[in-house]
């Protein structure tokens, strides 16, 4: 039996890393995780292929705010699985201050991960899919993208921005 092939951004630790791990435990998947922390991504590699067996993880170290990075890393996919059969846009981080105590650059970093990082990786694999007629994209939204909460302007922006892209 041939298995799918899922690719999980910000694959290293937490939401990622758990939503790998469930792919492996049906046995039917591999999984090819998405991080900037190579570190973590050895880790997370190790733990998941000890457990599930190593051939059905791989780890690729990229930056989902950039474009070539993203391109790169999903035509590598490719090559070492054969497919993408399904995105997993996971990659999220905050930098939480008050708006009128926030820095620019907290806003761009947030809104570059979260949002732009689904888009870029979307761009990247849609292709595939339509070529294969076949593929599933989820991204990973939060309730604060509906709500809003104290302290989190640019995380609710991108939250909100990923509820409008998976709607579109």
């Amino acid at each position: 039996m041939n298995k799918k092939n899922a690719v999980i951004t910000g694959a290293a630790r937490g939401l990622g890393f758990a939503g790998a791990e469930r792919f492996l435990q049906s046995g039917n998947w591999k999984v090819a995780l998405f991080d900037v922390n190579e570190e973590l991504l050895v880790t997370a590699t190790k733990t998941l292929g000890d457990k599930y067996g190593h051939e059905n993880v791989r780890w690729y170290k990229v930056d989902v705010t950039s474009q070539a990075s993203v391109d790169e890393a999903i035509k590598q996919v490719i090559a070492d699985l054969g497919s993408v059969d399904t995105l997993i846009n996971n990659a999220g981080i905050t930098r939480d201050a008050m708006l009128h105590k926030m820095q620019e650059n907290d806003w761009d970093v947030v809104i570059n991960v979260n949002l732009k990082g689904a888009f870029l990786c979307t761009k990247a694999v849609a292709p595939h899919m339509k070529e294969r007629k076949s593929g599933t994209i989820v991204n990973t939204s939060s309730v604060v993208g509906v709500y809003g909460n104290m302290g989190q302007s640019n995380y609710a922006a991108s939250k909100f921005g990923i509820i409008g892209l998976t709607k579109t």
